[in-house]
């Protein structure tokens, strides 16, 4: 058995014996003195500003780093009294933070996951955030893969030995970073030329924010005509998810929640966030107190016991689920019993007679009683006119008699017919120009006419929408297919079960594949920085490894060749055993356990949502009608008042 002999601070000896893990800086080790903690041991020579640095750290230590913080709290050397490592509090049971921002990654590593858990992780990491600025510390090299996550959704920084400190004598700065975390004022900036500020990881928690409520979705990336990486996306200010960006022609990827997924207040940070000058950005301190109120909201979903979402509005998970391409971002656990065996009894709980029972009883709902028809025109007495408008009309016509008598007395006469061309064109002249104008009592009874139409227009249509059956008769056929789906459900079921059973081998390898996580394996040059982009880019498991890798930024025809080499290398180890297809058999259970618990819902609440259609229909429809029947008798006045000034008269 390998061991490593270390001094502590003291000059104590301590002897490490068991290894917990290994990366690229150094090792991690269970200390022999607390089993609370363990102790990092650095592979290569530790430089004077790094022992200065881990020195002033340990000197820092209190409660609050300790509980945010995988926090050095000791020194530890070799027995040259040269350091080689520190001692720190020893993580548990967690697992690195972006296993479950991926869909496939949560499911295996957070398999009881939902999204109040993941809420419920942002407003911890925001109290990590507010702990270690409050104690003058600047993470910088914020990325997910130095904060881990247990089950219950505490969070915890680990590397803090990059973190940016002030000591008493001066300041030891951040020098590493992950573009996808940066603002856009260090984009492109050699982090160890600059002093980071609060502001900068305000930017960088914020992504992290956002990619927990919005399981795994960066901010910055998206559909639209847009640069490819996301640092080029920072830098442009590129945040895919609000108005300004939908103005732009950005959108967000297909199958992603909507800032209405959040409240207004949480909504207004993120604009901040993304959208402000760097000391607009929200602290860590306001991050907790919307994200807190937002946690009160959260209501369980009635249809799929997985889903959580915001009180007031519609579940949004049901939504993307139904929606192509359909992608299933929480288990439903409920579904499980606690022996690991899916819960399939919802095929003799709600059986085909319960079904054909409910049917019975939808039928029996009569459509609404409402009937709409055109309504009668009314004959109606029109307003008398004044008497100097009367006066004007009575001279006109008078006028026009003289001119029509002039010219048939003329046409009697033949050496004066050559006249009646010119009355003719008196006549027709002094029709057009010489109207009498209705003055202000015509131009009043038109607008009453134009008023009382537009009226008429709208209630007549509101009444006939009202008497439309067209919403019955869809909801009606709605839970007609919810039936039939129901029914032929068991079959689909039982085909499904027989179909996997069939083709167990390809399915039990790609299974396998899909099981195999780039972040966990040994890959030539490709450590967690670029384990973090490819999976941004929906690369998690040797199954998604393909030609998209070399559009990946970072990922040259190297690296591209040593993924696509390490997935053959995954698939020649597979061996087929038959019960690889147990796990198969069980996941097409609890989809169709699901699928039957989500038309159940549908279907057993049908009978209420369609009474209810109807009664609203019979109920609106009568006050409708008296509406329509007041203003086609208003319109039929206002016609009526228009007959005392006949066109041919007035103008």
């Amino acid at each position: 058995m390998i061991s490593v002999k270390i001094l502590d601070e003291a000059g104590k000896p301590m002897l490490l014996r068991t290894k917990l893990g290994e990366g690229g800086e150094g090792s991690v080790w269970a200390s022999p003195s607390d089993t609370s903690r363990a102790v990092k041991i650095y592979l290569n020579p530790i430089a004077q500003a790094k022992t200065e640095k881990l020195r002033a750290m340990a000197a820092m230590t209190d409660r609050a780093l300790v509980a945010a913080a995988a926090w050095p709290l000791r020194v530890v050397y070799d027995a040259r009294n040269i350091p080689v490592g520190f001692e720190m509090p020893k993580l548990t049971a967690q697992k690195p933070l972006h296993e479950i921002f991926g869909t496939k990654s949560r499911i295996k590593a957070f398999p009881h996951a939902n999204w109040q858990m993941m809420l419920h992780a942002a407003v911890n990491l925001a109290t990590a955030f507010e702990r270690l600025h409050a104690g003058g510390i600047v993470v910088g090299d914020v990325n997910s893969n130095n904060v881990v996550i247990s089950d219950d959704a505490r969070v915890l920084f680990i590397d803090c030995d990059s973190f940016q400190i002030r000591s008493a004598t001066r300041l030891f700065r951040c020098e590493v970073g992950v573009p996808e975390y940066q603002p856009p004022e260090l984009q492109g900036v050699a982090f160890d030329s600059v002093d980071r500020q609060p502001s900068a990881d305000a930017f960088g928690m914020a992504v992290m924010i956002f990619q927990l409520l919005f399981v795994g979705k960066h901010p910055f990336m998206g559909r639209g005509n847009s640069p490819p990486t996301i640092g080029e996306n920072i830098t442009q200010g590129n945040y895919f998810y609000d108005e300004t960006a939908a103005r732009s022609g950005l959108k967000p990827p297909r199958a992603s929640l909507t800032l209405g997924a959040v409240t207004p207040v949480v909504a207004q940070l993120f604009g901040r966030a993304f959208r402000g000058q760097p000391t607009d950005r929200p602290t860590a301190t306001e991050w907790r107190g919307a994200l807190t109120e937002l946690e009160r909201s959260i209501i369980a979903c009635s249809v799929v016991a997985a889903h959580r979402y915001r009180k007031g509005t519609s579940c949004p998970w049901c939504a993307i689920e139904l929606q192509p391409p359909h992608i299933v971002y929480f288990a439903a656990p409920i579904l499980i019993s606690t022996t690991g065996v899916v819960d399939d009894s919802i095929w003799a709980t709600f059986s085909d007679s319960e079904v054909e029972r409910i049917w019975a009883e939808i039928t029996k709902i009569a459509p609404p009683n409402t009937q709409f028809m055109s309504l009668e025109k009314n004959p109606m007495t029109p307003a008398s006119i004044g008497k100097t408008a009367r006066k004007r009309g009575f001279v006109f016509l008078g006028m026009m008699a003289g001119f029509v008598v002039a010219g048939i007395a003329l046409w009697f006469i033949p050496k004066l017919q050559i006249f009646d061309l010119f009355d003719a064109i008196v006549l027709s002249t002094t029709w057009l120009f010489g109207r009498p104008s209705g003055g202000p009592e015509l131009a009043g009874r038109r607008q009453r006419k134009a008023n009382a139409q537009t009226t008429f227009d709208a209630a007549e249509a509101e009444w006939q929408k009202i008497c439309d059956p067209t919403e019955y008769s869809r909801h009606r056929s709605r839970l007609q297919g919810l039936r039939t789906t129901l029914l032929e459900q068991k079959r689909s079921y039982d085909s499904e079960l027989a179909r996997v059973q069939q083709t167990g081998r390809e399915k039990a390898q790609n299974n396998y594949l899909d099981s195999q996580f780039i972040s966990h394996a040994k890959i030539k040059g490709i450590g967690k920085a670029l384990s973090a982009r490819l999976e941004l880019a929906g690369i998690e498991t040797a199954l998604d490894v393909d030609d998209r890798v070399r559009m990946v930024s970072g990922i040259g025809e190297a690296k591209a060749r040593a993924l696509i080499d390490w997935r053959e290398s995954i698939t020649r180890s597979f061996r087929f055993e038959p019960t690889m297809i147990e796990g198969m058999l069980r996941e097409v259970t609890l989809k169709f356990a699901q699928q039957r618990a989500q038309a159940r819902a549908a279907y057993c609440s049908g009978p209420e949502a369609l009474r209810q259609i109807v009664q609203r229909a019979e109920s609106q429809a009568p006050p409708a009608r008296a509406k329509a029947i007041v203003a086609r008798a208003e319109l039929d006045q206002a016609i009526a008042d228009m007959r005392p000034f006949p066109p041919l008269i007035y103008r």
